[in-house]
């Protein structure tokens, strides 16, 4: 007769195999979550001075001075908003670089970095009528990701 061999191991008791689950499910919600921190007045308050630098930078008499324009404006805008985006996640109570902040932040960066250094390039090439539509290209390409992580 044939003896079966017995497992040296007990299989996993029931609390240790719920606590795995729950903590997959905390994680796979945390990487589904929206990032919400994100504000909708903010991004109006970058229009605005979007809109002031566009007439400021269409009265410049020299590339240089409306290409400082608008580098001006970019840092504006960054600082408005990064003070509103930790302004909301302060009073919401999370983290701003959560799972979900970062990957914002991350779909963002590459795509912007590659228009600031077109802009560097186009300008030393003096093709500076071409910087504003690769900046709308490369600023259009930073958001459609980053549209995939926020709601309002």
């Amino acid at each position: 007769m044939i003896q079966l061999a017995k497992s040296a191991e007990q299989p996993p008791a029931l609390h240790d195999r719920a606590m795995d689950n729950l903590r997959y499910i905390r994680e796979t919600m945390e990487r589904a979550s929206a990032f919400t921190a994100v504000p909708g007045w903010g991004q109006v308050a970058i229009g605005v001075s979007a809109l002031a630098a566009t007439y400021v930078a269409a009265r410049q008499p020299t590339a240089r001075a409306w290409l400082g324009v608008w580098v001006a404006e970019a840092l504006i805008s960054l600082l408005i908003a990064g003070w509103l985006m930790d302004r909301k996640a302060r009073a919401l109570g999370t983290p701003l670089l959560s799972g979900p902040g970062r990957k914002v932040a991350f779909s963002l960066s590459p795509p912007m970095i590659v228009g600031a250094l077109l802009t560097v390039v186009l300008f030393q090439a003096g093709l500076t009528k071409t910087i504003p539509e690769c900046g709308c290209c490369c600023t259009a390409r930073a958001w459609l990701p980053a549209g995939c992580f926020q709601s309002a």
